[in-house]
């Protein structure tokens, strides 16, 4: 069984220790504070699903983009980094009612539509 040589740790804890997991859950719970009221988000270790619904699509539109934006200010204030290629999106609508899908963007601002 080999060692691994010493060395001082200046900051941060050393990755895969016990204390960094804790840590790290931690410090990522608090994301979900950076949601507006009436949005729910599952949050799974680093992963989460941002959830609003509204009978009016302007409506989910604008509280899911300033949701985002929310968080990936959140994610770069705290230190973390949002991935734009791993984020998807996925509407369920009743086709009934609405027939126009929205893009939801990261890292850009965008005005609602009425």
């Amino acid at each position: 069984m080999s060692k691994s040589d010493l060395h001082d740790q200046e900051m941060g804890v050393p990755q895969g220790s016990i204390l960094s997991d804790t840590l790290f859950n931690t410090k990522i719970n608090n994301s979900v504070n950076a949601l507006t009221p009436g949005t729910d988000c599952p949050l799974y270790v680093d992963d989460f699903l941002i959830c609003y619904h509204s009978l009016s699509m302007a409506s989910i539109e604008l509280q899911l983009q300033h949701n985002i934006n929310n968080i990936q200010h959140w994610a770069t204030n705290n230190g973390f980094k949002v991935s734009k290629t791993k984020i998807k999106c996925t509407q369920f609508i009743n086709l009934l009612i609405y027939s126009v899908l929205f893009p939801i963007l990261i890292g850009v601002q965008i005005e609602p539509f009425y």
